[in-house]
Order: structure tokens, then C-alpha cells, then sequence
């Protein structure tokens, strides 16, 4: 088969917006544009150590938009952790979440928007069992790596540690809305 053959067709149905410093000129007025009261980024503990955390937070509190950060993901998170998060959103009152970083937060945060609108045990959703309903809080997505694409994909891959294995979770509703791809934030 010929390149000059060869065609395809993708709807993503996601805003994204690329650009330096795309975060700090966009982010709040896409969220303050939902109504959405309050924003749970969900992140890792490297991120908030090099500052990335602050730059996105910062553009937040700027905007008087309230929110809680998340830095508990593992790589490779658990089904565990998931629903620890699950405890802290619920907490916290968000109801839109961002993913800040790689291809962890992104999966995490596609679960934890499992997890928090679907009853009983996230696992219970992953592909084979109950289907994931168009039920999920809005999800935001800031990547910080590249590879893995996750902020643009229907999957999230979620680690089974009492069963030694890795499920993947896949929905069109878990695309996030909206993402941010920063070089900014992909520096140092």
C-alpha cells in the first residue's frame, strides 16, 4: 500500500490547544466557561518538586478559581489508589478534574472520573465488564511528557495489584474536553 493511498478519518472530539504558555493564557477562562465550582488536579509528587504544579496552580489562583491537588499517583496506578483518590474528591466537592502530567495522571484521572459517578469497584468497569456510563465530571487534561497520548485517548490502563495484572478501562466518554499541550511545561 502507497502513502499516497492511504487516508483516515479522526474525531477526537476534544478542544486541544497547543501553544507555549497555552496554560497560562487559556485555562481559566475554558474552566470559568463550564460554571464548574471547583477543580481537582490530579498529579504526582515529582511534578509538585519541580514546580510545574505551581505554574498551572498559580494560573487557578489568579482566577479565583478554587481547587485541591492531588499528588498521589504511583506509576502505574493502582485500582487501590484510584479509589483512595475517589475518597478525596468526594471530600473535597470538585467537580471537574485536570490530569497534570504523563501518561499516570492521565489514566488515573480517567479512573478516578470512573470511579467517582459509577457504583461499586472501578476494576468492575474495565473492558469485559459494566459499561461506563456518559455520566463523568468534566476532565481536563495538561500533558507534561509525550508518548504516551493519553490525554487524547478513550483508554486508562489501571494496575490490578491484588490480581498481578494490568486492565484497561476504555470509553469514548473517557476523552478528555479539553487539552493543553504546553512546551512550557515539558522543560527542565
Amino acid at each position: 500500500m502507497s502513502l499516497l493511498n492511504a487516508s483516515f478519518h479522526l474525531n477526537l472530539q476534544t478542544d486541544l490547544k497547543f501553544g507555549y504558555e497555552v496554560v497560562q493564557q487559556e485555562l481559566s477562562d475554558k474552566i470559568k466557561a463550564t460554571g464548574k465550582k471547583k477543580v481537582f488536579v490530579c498529579t504526582d509528587k515529582g511534578l509538585i518538586s519541580s514546580g510545574v504544579v505551581e505554574k498551572v496552580t498559580q494560573v487557578l489562583e489568579d482566577a479565583s478559581i478554587e481547587y485541591a491537588v492531588y499528588a498521589e499517583i504511583e506509576p502505574n496506578p493502582s485500582a487501590h489508589s484510584v479509589m483512595e483518590g475517589m475518597k478525596s474528591f468526594q471530600l473535597e466537592g470538585a467537580d471537574l478534574i485536570i490530569a497534570l502530567g504523563g501518561g499516570s495522571s492521565m489514566d488515573f484521572a480517567k479512573a478516578l472520573a470512573v470511579a467517582v459517578t459509577h457504583p461499586g469497584y472501578v476494576l468492575e468497569y474495565a473492558l469485559g465488564g459494566k459499561p461506563i456510563e456518559d455520566k463523568l465530571p468534566l476532565l481536563f487534561a495538561i500533558p507534561t511528557t509525550v508518548g504516551t497520548g493519553s490525554e487524547v485517548t478513550i483508554a486508562s490502563v489501571i494496575t490490578d495489584s491484588d490480581g498481578g495484572r494490568k486492565l484497561v478501562l476504555g470509553s469514548p466518554y473517557l476523552v478528555p474536553k479539553v487539552v493543553f499541550v504546553d512546551p512550557a511545561l515539558t522543560l527542565g
